[in-house]
């Protein structure tokens, strides 16, 4: 018996829209919240067991927007969430930082709940720039676990990291882990804005 097969022709492309692929890593001490945030938000694929002892699950994520010389910008990303761990003996910090080739920006994800969550976001912008090779990539901080901190302790915080020379003119949000929503929505289209000026392509 026969069966009719069917063929689908690919979605045309819409004139006048200009399409980017970039490679973003994330990256955050173990425990801050970035699975929770991430799974809810991309594509991810799906973590075979050997990826995950490898320290990386990657997803993906198409984002339109429009910049001052690109009317129309699909830009696809290709997230690299790495891991935070840093066990002594493990070559877990040397493995991380091999997953930072060819980045073309990074979300640097820290706790609030954190009292040094200052230092915490400087160790890390560090590390991505000297890990990168690129001491202007693209960054933005993003802030989790707000909920677990009073307002003063918050701010408190927060001031000491726009005290940071390290960190100057690095944008931060606050984003919820909870409840499953797109809370990452605002610093991520940020990060791909910032990607997409003409400097950064």
């Amino acid at each position: 018996m026969s069966y009719p097969v069917a063929f689908f022709e690919p979605k045309p492309k819409e004139p006048g829209v200009r399409e980017m692929t970039k490679k973003v890593i994330v990256v955050g001490d173990s425990g801050v919240g970035k699975c929770t945030c991430f799974k809810h938000a991309f594509v991810m694929y799906e973590p075979r067991k050997t990826l995950k002892d490898m320290g990386v699950v990657v997803g993906k994520e198409t984002l339109r927007i429009s910049t001052d010389t690109i009317p129309k910008l699909d830009m696809t990303l290709s997230v690299w969430d790495i891991t935070g761990k840093l066990e002594p003996g493990t070559g877990a910090a040397s493995l991380r930082k091999g997953y930072y080739g060819g980045a073309a920006g990074a979300l640097v994800v820290v706790a609030a709940d954190d009292a040094a969550m200052a230092k915490t976001a400087e160790k890390w912008v560090k590390e991505v720039r000297e890990g990168t090779g690129n001491s202007s990539i693209p960054i933005v901080i993003m802030i989790t676990k707000t909920n677990l901190v009073s307002e003063a302790e918050l701010g408190e915080r927060v001031g000491k990291m726009r005290e940071s020379e390290l960190l100057r003119g690095v944008p931060s949000y606050f984003t919820e882990t909870s409840g499953g929503a797109r809370v990452i929505d605002e610093p991520v289209k940020a990060l791909a804005e910032a990607m997409s000026k003409p400097s950064n392509i």
